[in-house]
């Protein structure tokens, strides 16, 4: 086969994913290549921030955690082999929501005074919502899903209900996505297709307020209902409104036709139990990322139907995309494919 038919070939492929009974599954690099801090950022972020906020005692414990960040181990790693005190636990939710905050505030001031664009609302615009529902897994704290939703005019449901002041039930939030009367007289009560978002680790707009989970945008109020990284994940998933999106989040990629991945690094706990699954291991997976991984690369090597995707560099520099597919490397050069936005461009 030429190159130009296998590269048709596997255009067409990539297109297949983009229907009904896709689940989308977002990591950081989506986030990061918008402006929002990754985890390099975060570690510095806390090493600065997290002492001022700690007692003499818990500062015990940091020295610790800091001294293996300052030796160049990830985030993730460091606070599964280091003690977390409850207080040092508060000071790095504290200081993460601030962090990521402040940079999605900053953001949603850009698509409101000038316009700006989200590489998600684009990925949205190559699904026929209309006629389904689309769920979208996200290990992000920010907004930037929400706000490509509703860029691209999109309904989507999260566990609350209401506007200005949300408040935590998934029963009446799945209520709002129901229509009204249809065809006259005729009582016809139908869900209304749409978004349907995850967000296990939290999210920076909801708050415990009062002992009341609420979510409320942009306004600092309450206690930050995210999970940070650590040996503490685990335990906190079983806490509300975590255990409800952990849970509706297995369901639905046990549920899953196929599965895309942008910008995740296949190192999440909470995930990784169901991907792992016999039965999601066989799913066709389409996996579009700057650099993939050593956890990544596995599930190329391990499972059939992955078309993975990263960005190609020669001498450090980056020069075009490589593409993995069917036990072959497809070398594209001078194009940005690992950009899930340029992809939609090259292959629709």
């Amino acid at each position: 086969m030429d190159k130009d038919k296998d590269m048709d070939n596997l255009k067409k492929q990539i297109q297949s994913f983009f229907d009904q009974g896709t689940v989308t599954i977002v990591g950081s690099g989506l986030s990061c290549a918008e402006g929002i801090s990754g985890m390099k950022a975060l570690s510095k972020k806390l090493i600065e921030d997290v002492p001022d906020r700690l007692s003499a005692e818990d500062m015990e414990y940091w020295r610790s955690i800091e001294e293996t960040l300052n030796n160049g181990t990830d985030l993730e790693s460091t606070l599964q082999q280091n003690k977390v005190t409850s207080n040092i636990e508060k000071a790095i939710v504290e200081s993460a929501y601030e962090l990521i905050s402040c940079e999605d505030i900053s953001i949603f001031t850009e698509i409101i005074e000038k316009g700006k664009t989200l590489k998600f609302s684009e990925y949205l615009s190559c699904f026929n919502i209309d006629l389904y529902n689309l769920v979208v897994i996200t290990t992000n704290y920010d907004l930037l899903i929400e706000y490509a939703c509703e860029i691209k005019g999109c309904d989507y449901s999260d566990s609350y209900y209401g506007k200005i002041i949300s408040q935590y039930s998934p029963e009446n939030a799945e209520k709002e996505m129901i229509k009204g009367i249809q065809r006259g007289k005729i009582p016809r009560n139908f869900y209304k297709p749409h978004i349907k978002i995850y967000k296990p680790h939290g999210s920076i707009n909801w708050k415990l307020v009062h002992g009341n989970l609420k979510k409320i945008n942009h306004v600092n109020c309450g206690i930050p209902c995210i999970i940070t990284p650590g040996s503490n994940k685990y335990e906190k998933g079983y806490e509300v409104p975590f255990d409800y999106h952990i849970g509706k989040m297995s369901q639905e990629i046990d549920n899953a036709k196929r599965l895309i991945f942008i910008g995740y690094g296949f190192n999440d706990s909470h995930l990784e139990t169901h991907l792992n699954k016999p039965e999601n291991i066989s799913k066709p997976k389409l996996i579009v990322t700057r650099t993939l991984y050593d956890n990544a690369k596995k599930i190329v090597e391990n499972s059939p139907n992955t078309i993975a995707i990263e960005e190609m560099k020669i001498n450090n520099k980056s020069c075009g995309t490589r593409i993995y597919f069917e036990k072959q490397i497809h070398e594209i050069k001078d194009k940005k494919m690992w950009d899930i936005a340029e992809l939609i461009k090259e292959v629709f």
